[in-house]
């Protein structure tokens, strides 16, 4: 009987480290299931960062270019309004 219960033991250890030996390459993996994830959560907050930047970055031009355009066109209009002035009209030519 003394036999049994030790080799019922013996079995209950092997079983048990088994069991413990399982759950820590689970663990092991989980981890490093998690630290890829951390790395690659990492990696495309940097990108949306950066395309945040570049975002900004092209907005503040559109902004320059349409204040550009926008000086461009009254000049334009101002030389045009200018050179319809020094213009001599019609009634001017008949006389």
């Amino acid at each position: 009987m003394t036999t049994d219960l030790l080799a019922r033991l013996e079995k209950s250890t092997e079983a048990y480290d088994e069991a413990v030996k399982r759950s820590e390459q689970l663990i092991t993996t989980a981890e490093k299931r998690e630290k890829k994830h951390v790395e690659e959560l990492a990696k495309l907050e940097a990108q949306r960062a950066e395309e945040v930047r570049i975002a900004e970055e092209l907005r503040e031009k559109i902004a320059e270019k349409k204040i550009f355009v926008a000086r461009l066109w009254r000049l334009g209009v101002e030389s045009e309004c200018r050179r319809l002035r020094e213009q001599p009209s019609k009634a001017d030519m008949r006389t």
